[in-house]
């Protein structure tokens, strides 16, 4: 969701919002769960007697009934379906849906518009989901971890600013009070929300303490409300406290337990990326964005340090070591600050969301109100009193004039 969203941002193509959108409906009806929180995942198939990926797939003939026949000559040139089929299932034979060539080549060879060639994809895939709907979906498996919940958290944030999507935000709200709301009062956060979790088989992690130091800023950044921000530097000290490697630096993956069987008494500190960026690269810019919300310098010095063992560690650098390069690149070059300082009423939420709406990856968006944020404002230097609002945006410690409204202090 985060890559179509910034891809989307970047050029405006129309496809990688549709993507997005689609992206976003699935998160937030698929996968939702009462109560708040994502779901982990969906199986690939109905039961364990049908086969893997039966669900999405189609024999020629199939398809040809459900598709509309006005539409038979854009699907046939768009997704290549045969009759032999492009996967082990069946009889009949069946095929999985990709595009065969690009969207422009395909509007060539038809002769119509790319406007069209949307309009008949659009088409084509609303037919395909409507006869879906007479399967067996495959079931979701309704568990709800904090590391990959939380991932789902930042990315609805960034489809509330980007997409306009008012249900995206409130979904991520919701998600991200009931995570904070399993941290325990003293003590790690355990991987597993829901079902309830049992200590030992669901043991604390350091990615999910960080995982979800970021999902809290990204709901400080999404709503200016000062509890997120405070949830997120209490679950970055308890990291501290528990993973933090105190001779080189930097944070293990598990906690300290020699009576843990097997590899679980052995703690890491894992250079390379997987799904997410590595546990110590994304450590770095959780640590380098809460420096920027606090101007706290430890957290700088942590960052440094954990990039320094990961960039010790790692050797030559490879396509799993993105997640380096990006933590490097924010600390060595702090993302833009887009202040906005007013009332959250008149012009300020259009100021807002048309800081949130541009293409600037990893940028912050911070709107202080004046009352609530007078700390901040001040500590930054700002009018505390203006008679409207204002924005400015800051980079590389120089700050823009602020537009529309009173100058700062």
């Amino acid at each position: 969701l985060m890559d179509y969203l910034l891809g989307y941002q970047a050029t405006g193509n129309p496809v990688f919002k549709r993507t997005a959108e689609g992206i976003v409906d699935y998160l937030l009806g698929t996968l939702s769960a009462p109560g708040g929180g994502f779901y982990i995942a969906q199986w690939a198939a109905a039961g364990a007697e049908e086969p893997k990926g039966l669900f999405p797939s189609w024999s020629e003939e199939e398809f040809k009934r459900v598709v509309p026949a006005e539409l038979h000559k854009i699907a046939a040139t768009l997704f290549d379906v045969r009759p032999a089929g492009d996967v082990t299932l069946g009889p009949p034979a069946r095929n999985l849906l990709y595009l065969a060539m690009p969207r422009k080549e395909a509007a060539e060879r038809l002769g119509i518009t790319m406007e069209a060639l949307a309009d008949g994809e659009a088409g084509i895939v609303a037919a395909l989901a409507r006869a879906r709907t007479a399967r067996t979906p495959p079931p979701v498996e309704k568990a709800i971890y904090v590391d990959s919940c939380a991932s789902a958290i930042i990315a609805l944030f960034e489809g509330h600013a980007i997409l306009g999507r008012e249900d995206a935000g409130t979904a991520a709200v919701a998600a991200l009070d009931r995570l904070l709301g399993s941290v325990p009062g003293n003590g790690p956060l355990l991987h597993r929300v829901h079902p309830a979790p049992v200590s030992g088989l669901d043991p604390p992690l350091a990615m999910d303490h960080i995982m979800l130091a970021r999902a809290a800023i990204a709901g400080y950044e999404a709503t200016g409300e000062p509890r997120y921000l405070v949830a997120a530097r209490d679950l970055i000290e308890r990291a501290i406290a528990l993973f933090w490697d105190t001779e080189s630096g930097g944070f293990f993956d598990i906690v300290a337990d020699p009576s843990a069987p097997g590899f679980l008494n052995l703690r890491r500190r894992l250079p390379n990326d997987t799904s997410y960026p590595s546990l110590n690269s994304m450590a770095a810019r959780v640590l380098d964005r809460l420096w920027l919300h606090t101007g706290i310098v430890a957290y700088r010095e942590r960052a440094q340090t954990s990039l320094a063992g990961l960039i010790s560690m790692t050797g030559k650098v490879d396509q799993h070591d993105a997640g380096i390069g990006l933590a490097l690149a924010e600390h060595l070059s702090p993302p833009a600050r887009y202040v906005v300082v007013g009332a959250p009423d008149g012009r300020t939420p259009a100021l807002v969301s048309a800081a949130r709406r541009l293409y600037d990856p990893g940028k912050i968006v911070q709107h202080l109100v004046p009352g609530r944020d007078d700390a901040e404002i001040g500590r930054l230097g700002l009018d505390r009193k203006p008679k409207a609002a204002y924005t400015m945006v800051c980079r590389d410690g120089k700050c823009t004039a602020p537009a529309g409204g009173t100058q700062p202090r």
